[in-house]
């Protein structure tokens, strides 16, 4: 979280860690983009305010994206101006939450922006799963091929794709 209200950052961070959720906090931009470069795999989500002092939000955005292009980047603000919105979609910023900070469209927002990691993990896990499922089961035939005794080849009609043991003794 990189936010230079202290009000702001209490009220969040009372919200977040409810959750169960590590967070680190930042006062600034520059200090959000040096916490983040030391271990950019270490955070799931940035959430910033837009005006901070140093280095403001989107240019934080910028910085952290240059780091890494996969994270997540939620910022609060009061701005509403086209602009403004039209930059921040160019960086990459995933969502926003308006100020006065709103908890529910807080959450909702930060809810929106990790969606896309939590089902792409949940893909991952499954594709290794299904690739488990995939080789037991080809382990599966080929123990029934090579118990065989005779030479037994398949194909799918343009190449050979599995053959049993007897075949490659003999061969």
């Amino acid at each position: 979280i990189a936010e230079d209200v202290d009000v702001n950052r209490e009220i969040i961070a009372a919200v977040l860690e409810n959750t169960g959720v590590c967070i680190d906090f930042a006062e600034d931009g520059l200090e959000a983009v040096a916490l983040f470069s030391k271990n950019p795999n270490k955070y799931s989500l940035i959430l910033m305010d837009i005006h901070m002092p140093k280095m403001d939000g989107l240019s934080m955005c910028d910085a952290i994206k240059k780091i890494n292009q996969e994270i997540p980047l939620v910022i609060t603000s009061a701005h509403n101006d086209t602009n403004f919105l039209r930059r921040a979609i160019e960086i990459g910023v995933t969502t926003y939450a308006m100020k006065p900070i709103d908890l529910y469209q807080l959450i909702e927002s930060i809810i929106k922006a990790m969606e896309p990691i939590i089902l792409k993990r949940k893909l991952i896990e499954l594709n290794l799963s299904l690739e488990s499922k995939i080789e037991k089961e080809i382990n599966k035939i080929k123990s029934i091929l090579d118990a065989q005794d005779n030479i037994i080849i398949v194909t799918n009609k343009e190449e050979i794709t599995n053959v049993n043991k007897k075949f490659l003794d003999f061969f």
